[in-house]
């Protein structure tokens, strides 16, 4: 067993582990609620006491995507089940948006109906109860998630602090309930619905987009082209792309550029330097594609210089490959990619590149094509 497969079991245990704790915390949160409206008689108690429990379900939901995704890959699904814990986080913040909804809409209504929450004692102290225990369960999230980096534990965050925020509005609006005729709790519902809303759809679109296969971020791409760079044989890098199967397993390919007069063990070796280092050092399964360079003429590379030099400015938003002198047709043949933030730019970059290579090469026709990663 490698690091990286002995870190991926750890962050699995932990993941359970602290799902595990919420699912009991909610349990027996619920159970305390319902003893306290069986023995009030408290409608409004019992019937928190059930949402409680609901919330078990969510708990359950967490505990199975770090299962589930914790699989080994098989035939049927031969990158894993990482995106598991996606599925499992839009199940989640799913019902936070539910919840959120069904707030809004008896909020709404208590409101124009003019009803007001009756103070108690009982109902009072359950509250304060229900507060401490969601927000010790937010906090263990939080705490846990910053080393798990789980969106299934964000959205269970995010879903205990959100029960928090709206249980102490509902206790605010029990204390004020005393003193005027205003409908607090109905105001205080609304604003809480509108918090949870908002915060349960950016959750949604977030795994939504992950499960789509969203970019990984320019971190990630970042440090496999620096990581390729770094090896001395490599002259240049273009058409990274990365792949997403969960948090904790990514596929990654590369076209790395060599000097077309290396043997082709010193390339086969190099490239698999760079693979091994991008596993044990960024958990990355890195396929990379060797192109030939030929180094040894000169026209190539200040052409290669005059085509980096124009895309400089520009950072890793633009690249090149493809580079061909064509002396027959006299042409030099080139494709650009682009990156989609630079699609005004295009013709402009276009042009650039063009003019500084038709200035390393005179009497040469450029012919460069484009198109956007």
């Amino acid at each position: 067993m490698t690091d990286n497969d002995e870190k991926n079991k750890i962050r699995e245990k932990e993941g359970v582990i602290t799902a595990a704790a919420g699912l009991l915390l909610n349990l027996i949160l619920g159970g305390i609620k319902l003893a306290f409206g069986l023995i009030t008689g408290s409608l409004s108690i019992m019937s928190d006491a059930v949402n409680n429990l609901s919330d078990v379900g969510t708990s359950a939901v967490t505990v199975s995507s770090f299962v589930i995704s914790g699989k080994k890959a098989d035939r049927e699904h031969p990158y894993g089940h990482g995106r598991f814990e996606y599925v499992a986080a839009f199940v989640v913040s799913a019902l936070v948006l539910i919840v959120g909804a069904e707030l809004l809409i008896s909020s709404v209504k208590s409101l124009f109906s003019g009803d007001r929450a009756e103070y108690s004692l009982p109902a009072l102290i359950v509250l304060i109860i229900s507060i401490a225990v969601k927000f010790v369960m937010g906090m263990m999230y939080f705490i846990r998630n910053k080393s798990v980096k789980s969106d299934t534990l964000k959205a269970a965050c995010f879903d205990s602090f959100s029960d928090c925020a709206v249980t102490t509005l509902v206790a605010v609006s029990f204390i004020a309930s005393g003193f005027t005729d205003f409908p607090v709790d109905a105001a205080c519902g609304i604003a809480a619905s509108g918090f949870i809303i908002f915060g349960g759809l950016k959750i949604v679109l977030s795994t939504v987009n992950r499960l789509l296969g969203c970019d990984c971020g320019d971190e990630v791409e970042k440090d496999i082209a620096e990581l390729v760079k770094s090896e001395p044989l490599v002259l240049g890098v273009h058409d990274l792309m990365v792949h997403d199967y969960g948090a904790a397993h990514k596929v990654a390919s590369v076209d790395a550029e060599f000097d077309k007069n290396l043997s082709f063990i010193k390339v086969h070796d190099a490239v698999d330097r760079i693979e091994r280092a991008a596993y044990f050092k960024y958990n990355i399964n890195l396929v990379v594609h060797s192109d030939p360079v030929d180094v040894s003429d000169a026209r190539f590379v200040s052409v290669r210089r005059a085509v980096i030099s124009a895309l400089e400015p520009y950072g890793r938003d633009a690249s090149f490959h493809e580079l061909c002198i064509a002396d027959e047709q006299k042409t030099i043949r080139l494709h650009l990619k682009l990156s989609e933030k630079l699609m005004k730019e295009r013709e402009h970059i276009l042009s650039e590149v063009i003019e500084s290579v038709s200035a390393s090469l005179p009497g040469f026709t450029v012919d460069a094509e484009y198109d956007f990663m």
